[in-house]
């Protein structure tokens, strides 16, 4: 990696008591960690949702491995240095990064691409090795705004950042077969509620429980969740993608080319534009180390001590583990990578 941290403001706090546990993990992975102190370190200042679960978690690490736990805290750069600070950590630090899989997906490195090299991106420095929650984004607007009227090519829309619009906003019109015109600079979803309220625009991208939770008022309404398929916990709201969905039905009776390509725009929109909360090592961890993470993840992320003390801080778990995580960070990562020219020409669009 080419980007190097010179000086980094952390502040860490060790959480719970290490004990010896009996829990079944392997003697392999008992003897590989006997001894070690675990990082989790959160991209964000204390008391935030990252930062509830990392705390709510790292117990309950402790009661199912002979590891010892501490909770880093590193908000330093928006957010932007922890990712690398993990990444460039080495076999011995035993650092896990608490981050939005998709996020890591999506940052390209510093000097990527130069001089005909092949361009990497942050994933391609993680293995996730647990995921505590994930939920799609949704658009959250007012009765007003009807996605399936084929007469409605336009929407507006309001973002924290120019980046913040580029999946939820723009990718996701263009799937609806409509331009968006981005209003940015927002500061934070209040903010953004706030401007669908006074009518300077038409809608805003939220993750679906903060949509939830701003449209109990009666004057927003979540329109859309940005998932592939019917998304379980909300079968009377309307989805992107997939089969039946508002992008399946806009389409139906396009020419096959352009309604293909309308609703592979939709599922790469649903795939890269949500929040995967997972728990990332950096690959200079070794191989063995970081299964023996995922297996002892694999008994505590579905804990109900751990579930429930997230749940007691108003945070949902919706734990995936071993094989199956790592299964749907790929998918998000290889329906990235394989959109990357339409990537490149929305971040143009947007810098424009």
């Amino acid at each position: 990696m080419k980007k190097k941290l010179l000086s980094v403001f952390c502040a860490a706090i060790v959480v719970g008591t290490a004990q010896m546990s009996n829990a079944a993990i392997s003697d392999t992975c008992s003897t590989e960690l006997t001894g070690k102190r675990f990082t989790i370190v959160v991209p964000n200042a204390a008391g935030g949702g990252y930062d509830v679960y990392a705390r709510a978690l790292a117990p309950v690490i402790e009661a199912h491995s002979p590891l010892s736990v501490r909770v880093v805290n590193m908000p330093s750069g928006g957010g932007t240095v922890a990712p690398y600070y993990v990444a460039e950590s080495g076999n011995d630090d035993m650092m896990a990064l608490l981050q939005n899989s998709t996020d890591l997906v999506t940052t390209e490195l510093e000097g990527s691409g130069e001089n005909g090299a092949p361009r990497e991106f942050l994933i391609n420095n993680f293995d996730v090795v647990g995921i505590i929650q994930t939920e799609p984004g949704a658009w959250l607007g007012t009765d007003a705004v009807d996605l399936l009227d084929p007469a409605r090519t336009n929407v507006v829309g309001s973002q924290g950042t120019l980046f913040d619009a580029i999946f939820p906003l723009s990718l996701t019109a263009m799937a609806l077969g409509m331009t968006a015109d981005v209003v940015t600079g927002y500061e934070g979803s209040s903010d953004q509620a706030a401007a669908v309220l006074r009518g300077e625009v038409e809608v805003t991208t939220f993750s679906l429980t903060s949509a939830l939770k701003n449209a109990k008022s009666g004057d927003l309404k979540v329109l859309m969740v940005m998932s592939e398929g019917q998304w379980p916990a909300t079968p009377e709201i309307p989805y992107l993608a997939g089969e039946g969905s508002v992008v399946w039905q806009l389409t139906e009776n396009l020419a096959p080319e352009a309604r293909d390509a309308r609703r592979a725009m939709a599922v790469l929109a649903a795939s890269a534009g949500g929040s995967v909360r997972g728990i990332h090592m950096s690959t200079n961890v070794s191989q063995e180390r970081r299964d023996c993470v995922s297996e002892i993840l694999s008994e505590a992320l579905v804990d109900p001590a751990f579930i429930d003390a997230a749940a007691a801080q108003g945070r949902d778990a919706t734990p995936i583990v071993g094989d199956a995580a790592r299964a749907l960070v790929a998918k998000s990562t290889a329906s990235f990578m394989g959109s990357l020219d339409l990537f490149d020409g929305l971040v143009a669009a947007v810098n424009e």
